[in-house]
């Protein structure tokens, strides 16, 4: 069975898509808020890729984890129909979870493709069970249905500033120049149906690796680490073409680590 606590996670790791350009110096720290001159996002490429789980525990063994990913992002010129959907360039990227039993968990989020504002988000956990979220600047208003013979639960809130979605942490490393940025940090929503806030997160480059995949063949990637609230998050190997986000690791307090690489 998929996990919502793990869903959230792998959600938060594999927002992918544009591309960075690793040969311009930038300061040593920025923080980046939507519409950012330093996101490139406009040069995004659309793609299809899939990515696997791998389970490594504390005594140092290691086995395939129950989730893969199916994973597209799709470019949308001006005036596209996005579902219901019509308005600027956006960017569209979607996320399918399949576990060992089949079951699924599918999001799809619309961004803004200059700005990576993001202007909506759908979550369908069980065939009942949906979330959709429409920001608007710094409102969000979200509808939750549990029940399709009941009325859903509907919320509203304002932000206390404009922030990116929650997922989109390796959506905006692929799109930011990271090349000489020894540190960033992102204002964050989070807590969207519930009680909608912003957190910062940090981001630090650590290093350069080369990373082989099967499918998109050798990437030289920048080794970028997250951190949230002080306490290691997260890494992700980031490229500077398609996919982008080649490889991408967590830690769990107990020494657990899971790492998503493509196939």
């Amino acid at each position: 069975m998929i996990l919502r606590s793990s869903v959230l996670i792998l959600a938060a790791l594999t927002s992918l898509a544009a591309p960075h350009d690793m040969g311009l110096a930038r300061p040593d720290s920025v923080e980046i808020e939507p519409g950012d001159p330093l996101l490139r996002s406009a040069d995004a490429k659309p793609y299809t890729a899939r990515w696997r789980q791998w389970v490594t525990m504390p005594d140092g063994s290691r086995h395939a984890g129950i989730n893969t990913i199916h994973d597209k992002v799709i470019v949308r010129p001006s005036g596209a129909d996005v579902s219901d959907l019509v308005g600027p360039e956006v960017i569209v990227r979607d996320l399918l979870w399949v576990d060992t039993s089949n079951n699924t968990y599918r999001r799809v989020d619309v961004f803004d493709r200059g700005s990576l504002a993001p202007i909506r988000m759908d979550i369908r956990q069980s065939p009942h069970s949906v979330t959709h979220v429409e920001f608007d600047g710094t409102a969000v208003e979200s509808l939750q249905v549990d029940d399709p013979t009941r009325p859903g639960s509907r919320s509203t809130a304002n932000l206390d500033r404009l922030a990116f979605n929650w997922s989109s942490d390796g959506f905006l490393l692929g799109a930011l120049s990271l090349d000489g940025l020894e540190e960033l940090s992102l204002p964050t929503a989070d807590n969207l149906t519930d009680a909608p806030g912003v957190e910062r997160k940090v981001f630090t480059v650590v290093g350069r690796e080369t990373i082989e995949t099967i499918p998109f063949g050798s990437h030289d990637t920048l080794v970028v680490k997250e951190t949230k609230a002080g306490s290691y998050w997260g890494q992700y190997w980031v490229s500077d073409r398609a996919p982008y986000i080649v490889r991408v690791q967590f830690t769990e307090p107990g020494g657990t680590v899971t790492t998503w690489e493509l196939f």
